[in-house]
């Protein structure tokens, strides 16, 4: 009796693995995509197997696909969310496998049954970010002026507001402020994260390879910046694959550059803030 009753359990089981939407399994990807829109997730510009959602203010969930087919769930850096207590997790994965659906009533809610049959609502919560004036407190000094980093050059990481690059070249040129800049590799990186070739699912998808925290990926640049009125400021900037975003790790000669300029730059101008390029991504926290 026991073994029939094993038997029945096993072969329930194989039966819900078998229906279960996984991401390897293209003709399960629009139906993924869907669900999780439905869910308050967007599908990232650079990846279409990475979703996010933001929570709170302060609180972004990824769902990656790359690293699981049923989909990795984790928070951004910083984060004290327990992922798995989340009704947005558990909504997903009864809908992943059959045994949930949205309410056409109320799109907030998915309506799930549970192991013993019985019907339960999952309340999904929408965070609606306020509309944020951001101000100009980006600038530089020259020659007694303030001149303000235009806004289309502030970026805004998880809550936080940096200026990027183009937005301090932008500013010097508009001031006149600089007469030359220099840049040079201080260190060659002995290796180079290469696309992986035969992901056709993202080719903007890199692969870590074993040795990825070795120092033989990093590179090393130092930036001399000339002010117009003859003062010479130096900094150096340095990028590893595991430093920078996963689709730049092939790209660590041409960040390390922009670091070292962006440092000789805020040098030079008295700019407190990191630019954005200097802002190491957001840690992946598996849960």
């Amino acid at each position: 009796m026991e073994e029939k009753k094993l038997s029945e359990y096993e072969e329930e089981e194989k039966k819900e693995e078998s229906i279960e939407l996984r991401w390897d399994n293209e003709d399960d990807r629009s139906i993924i995509t869907q669900l999780l829109k439905s869910l308050g997730f967007d599908q990232t510009a650079k990846r279409e197997d990475l979703f996010v959602k933001q929570i709170d203010k302060d609180n972004a969930v990824f769902v990656d696909f790359s690293k699981s087919p049923k989909g990795a769930f984790y928070a951004g850096r910083g984060s004290k969310i327990d992922v798995n207590e989340l009704p947005e997790y558990k909504a997903f994965r009864y809908l992943q496998k059959g045994r949930g659906r949205i309410n056409p009533d109320n799109p907030n809610q998915v309506i799930v049954t549970d192991d013993e049959g019985r019907e339960q609502i999952i309340e999904i919560q929408r965070y609606e970010e306020k509309p944020v004036v951001v101000r100009s407190e980006f600038y530089i000094e020259w020659q007694g002026r303030k001149y303000p980093i235009k806004q289309e050059f502030v970026e805004n990481i998880m809550g936080r507001f940096y200026p990027n690059i183009k937005g301090i070249i932008d500013v010097v040129q508009r001031a006149e402020a600089v007469k030359e800049w220099v840049t040079e590799m201080i260190k060659e990186p002995q290796k180079i994260t290469k696309k992986k070739p035969e992901d056709k699912r993202d080719p903007e998808y890199y692969e870590d390879a074993e040795d990825i925290e070795s120092k033989d990926y990093l590179c090393v640049f130092k930036a001399t910046v000339v002010r117009s009125d003859g003062k010479v400021f130096t900094a150096h900037g340095s990028a590893h694959p595991l430093s920078v975003s996963g689709n730049m790790r092939p790209k660590v000669i041409e960040m390390a550059e922009t670091r070292a300029l962006a440092r000789a730059l805020r040098f030079a101008f008295n700019i407190h803030q990191p630019v954005a390029e200097e802002v190491e991504e957001e840690k992946e926290v598996d849960v």
